[in-house]
């Protein structure tokens, strides 16, 4: 592109270490000096390690207000998985007030394309978002309780909780 000046201009880094990060989100940075000026410019790329799962219940929010059925939607993925998202079931519970016997809303699987969670993480979690529609449930404020299980562990090894209000 530049000419052939610029050959062996490229770089390379083995990170042999990976398991050293805790999973998270992360800044690369690499300096790059000029042997014309002396001065050093950088580029950085973020990156994010993920090991086991992640998930995030997106809809309904958190504290949101419904009145009969709602919808209860988000992502889920488990990165020990040999191949796909990882989770295989998701198993969605309401906790009502007063501590009361909670209510099994209903479950389903991760077969929703979520382009934002694979552009994340990776193309093989592509499939990781799920939907579900909850039945109306009596006036009162809920605990949504939203399972992940691990097609990798064989057990339900993430929960994520919202708070809603059924008016």
């Amino acid at each position: 592109m530049f000419g052939d000046q610029f050959r062996a201009s490229g770089y390379r880094l083995t990170v042999s270490n990976v398991s050293a990060l805790t999973p998270g989100s992360y800044t690369m940075y690499v300096f790059a000096r000029s042997t014309l000026t002396g001065q050093f410019t950088n580029a950085s790329r973020r990156f994010i390690r993920v090991e086991g799962g992640a998930m995030a219940v997106d809809l309904p929010g958190n504290g949101a207000h419904a009145t009969g059925a709602f919808i209860v939607a988000g992502w889920a993925i488990d990165a020990d998985a040999a191949s796909g998202p990882g989770v295989d079931a998701i198993h969605v519970w309401a906790f009502p007030p007063n501590n009361a016997s909670p209510v099994f809303i209903g479950a389903t699987t991760p077969n929703t394309d979520r382009p934002d969670i694979a552009a994340i993480f990776g193309s093989r979690f592509l499939t990781s978002g799920f939907n579900l529609v909850a039945p109306a449930l009596p006036r009162g404020t809920y605990l949504i309780a939203v399972f992940a299980h691990s097609a990798a562990t064989g057990t339900f090894s993430q929960v994520r909780t919202v708070t809603i209000t059924i008016d």
